[in-house]
């Protein structure tokens, strides 16, 4: 029901794309353990989003098939859901009990959340608050076989845009095949496998702007394979990051839950294996190892009120020599409600390859004081990381005290870490404030203390000071600032005049048009061989425009500029970024992507088709254009294109 309904928030849109919609669902934890559920929603047009929910956060990338149809009426929406047994995991018991809360999400003038069970924010284990729905009585999803075939069909074409009037040379046209099955072994287990997967993404992964940076960047995971199960596969210490399997010929996985123990394995054959050589002050990033083989096993024991204990067991060895290798064990414990204890011991041992041309200008680059070098040369170490940490979290105040330590020979090559050769202690406390009948609906004023040191007790960040204050006010306005000091040390060059400041305002104050916007300035300095003190201004902004339910224009810009202390230009440049979409039918839809980074000076245009039945059947056609300014004048030429399409339709038997 809605006393306005004239005001409901409402788009026909790609499924998950309707966070500033209103919406309305159901949270289900199957096996009422409190360590995940399903959150299932749809939006008063039946478009869906789906996400598994931890404690730590939520999984948005998860997808599930299930039906929703929707209806705006004279007093309000209607929703209705038809969800399928097949698509949940839940025990194998004759009579089960299940946790269970019914949500509603109302964007207005201020962002409000309804649940039909009670949720104390005094308790932050909130999944454990979930009602009860007792007595669910003979039912089985059955050990049903999903096969997922696809088929894949694409074109490059090249030309050389220095030289004028060249036309394009097209190479052949390229296709394949591959298939992917999931066997249910029963209502908590599933064995899945998947041959010649093709992983593309019908999206290119946003740019981001590396100016002034010596660690690799992070993307998320998006291939939907890798999304089961991915909640027991995370942890505080980063052993596991399913990109750095970049182009498997053959994976496979196993996963299995039941009322206190879940395990998970994960198997794959990466014909072009990418590693991270992490560091002290920079990381070294390796596109292509060569050919390797990867067998991850995660083990979780449930314990009462959130609590749990795991174990990891990683393993990767590169064809023709070389291999890395993990063993960790980490654990939470609740008590007393708000507090938790989280404690992760990882150990590694790494075998290099011996291919000292994979890195031509580290080869004689030490990190440690035994001698070992950065180069590919086939050497051999054993490495540690640690981390622990204790917090509070409540409706008014929560604070959280950690640290971290990793040693300088510790790696995770199924993983994503880029820093290694450090110690850090952290201490974060906040407070909450609710004003009443006020413009102002949370203000939350906090504080952070940062110092860091190498692993030899040298120190890094001297005396990080921090100060944060975050404003939500009405008309889903947010507000944020913070300022702070942080004198370092870097090459050998110790910076004490050092400070950070930042300035954020998002808003979702109408159903036509939102946006944030983001300036960030610090005195910092130039992180090359010869460091300099140096200031930075990067500013950003996205807006979100919505003429009608069905079309959604979205700009965005990055700029970044970076000057030493005499105004001298060391860097400047932006990336532009528009995403359109128009929606015909819940199922059809086109996109148009341009974007131009002014640090190539490449212009990208992706036109892209497609026809989505639910997040495993679909088929879509598009194409990727590349144009270059090649500082001549302010023409464009068209250096590459790509035409590609793909059809895959999910069985279920």
């Amino acid at each position: 029901f809605d006393s306005d309904p004239v005001s409901i928030r409402s788009s026909l849109r790609d499924r998950d794309k309707i966070t500033a919609d209103d919406r309305v669902g159901i949270i289900i934890d199957t096996y009422g353990d409190e360590s995940w559920a399903y959150g299932l929603f749809a939006n008063p047009a039946g478009i869906q989003r789906d996400l598994r929910y931890t404690l730590s956060g939520s999984d948005e990338n998860f997808d599930i098939i299930y039906r929703s149809e929707g209806k705006i009426t004279a007093e309000g929406y209607q929703v209705e859901f038809a969800i399928p047994f097949v698509s949940l995991r839940f025990p194998d018991q004759p009579v089960q009990d299940w946790k269970i809360t019914f949500w509603r999400i109302r964007p207005r003038e201020s962002f409000e959340e309804y649940s039909w069970a009670a949720i104390s924010k005094n308790d932050p284990n909130w999944l454990g608050q979930l009602g009860s729905l007792k007595g669910i009585e003979n039912i089985q999803p059955g050990r049903s076989i999903e096969i997922l075939p696809s088929f894949n069909g694409s074109q490059v074409s090249m030309k050389d845009a220095s030289i004028p009037n060249s036309s394009f040379h097209n190479e052949n046209m390229k296709s394949d095949a591959s298939v992917g099955i999931r066997y249910g072994l029963s209502s908590n287990a599933s064995l899945e496998a998947t041959i010649n997967p093709d992983f593309s993404q019908v999206e290119s992964d946003v740019a981001q702007i590396d100016v002034n940076t010596t660690f690799a960047l992070f993307f998320p995971e998006r291939r939907p394979f890798f999304q089961e199960g991915s909640d027991l596969f995370s942890s505080s210490i980063k052993i596991v990051h399913t990109r750095s399997i970049n182009d498997p010929s053959f994976a496979t996985k196993l996963t299995s839950r039941s009322d206190k123990i879940s395990y998970a394995y994960l198997g794959a054959v990466d014909e072009r294996s990418p590693v991270i050589i992490p560091g002290e002050e920079g990381s070294v990033t390796i596109q292509n190892l060569g050919k390797s083989y990867s067998n991850i096993f995660r083990a979780k024991r449930s314990l009462r009120d959130d609590s749990y204990i795991g174990f990891f067991a990683i393993h990767r060895r590169i064809e023709g020599g070389g291999s890395g290798s993990n063993l960790s064990i980490d654990s939470n414990f609740r008590f007393k409600k708000m507090y938790n204890l989280q404690v992760q011991s990882v150990m590694s041992h790494t075998t290099e390859v011996d291919d000292t041309t994979l890195t031509p200008n580290d080869n004689q680059v030490q990190f440690d004081k035994a001698g070992h070098t950065i180069g590919m040369d086939g050497e051999s170490c054993y490495g540690s990381a640690t981390t622990g940490l204790v917090n509070r979290i409540a409706r008014d105040w929560d604070f959280n005290f950690s640290y971290k330590q990793l040693s300088p020979t510790y790696r995770a090559d199924n993983g994503f870490q880029r820093r290694n050769h450090s110690k850090q202690v952290t201490l974060l406390a906040s407070h909450w404030f609710y004003p009443k009948d006020s413009i102002i609906d949370v203000l939350r004023p906090r504080i952070m203390l940062l110092k860091s040191w190498n692993y030899y007790g040298i120190s890094k960040e001297h005396s990080h000071i921090h100060g944060m204050i975050t404003a939500i006010l009405k008309g889903q306005t947010t507000v944020y600032f913070d300022y702070g000091e942080n004198p370092s040390t870097f090459g050998g060059v110790r910076f004490d005049d050092q400070w950070f400041s930042t300035f954020r305002v998002t808003s979702n104050f109408s159903n036509r048009l939102s946006g944030s916007f983001n300036m960030f300035r610090t005195r910092t300095f130039s992180r090359t061989d010869t460091p300099i003190l140096a200031d930075q201004t990067s500013v950003s902004y996205k807006i979100t425009l919505k003429p009608i339910d069905r079309l959604v224009i979205e700009p965005s810009l990055n700029s970044v500029n970076l000057k030493d202390v005499a105004g001298n230009e060391l860097s400047d440049g932006f990336i532009f970024r528009t995403r359109t979409d128009y929606q015909f039918t819940k199922e059809l839809f086109i996109r148009v992507v341009v974007q131009y980074n002014d640090f190539s000076r490449q212009l990208n245009i992706e036109p892209l088709l497609t026809y989505k039945i639910n997040p495993f059947s679909m088929f879509f056609i598009g194409s990727t254009h590349r144009a270059t300014n090649l500082n001549t004048s302010d023409t464009f030429i068209q250096s590459d294109r790509q035409l590609f399409m793909k059809f895959q339709y999910l069985f279920r038997i």
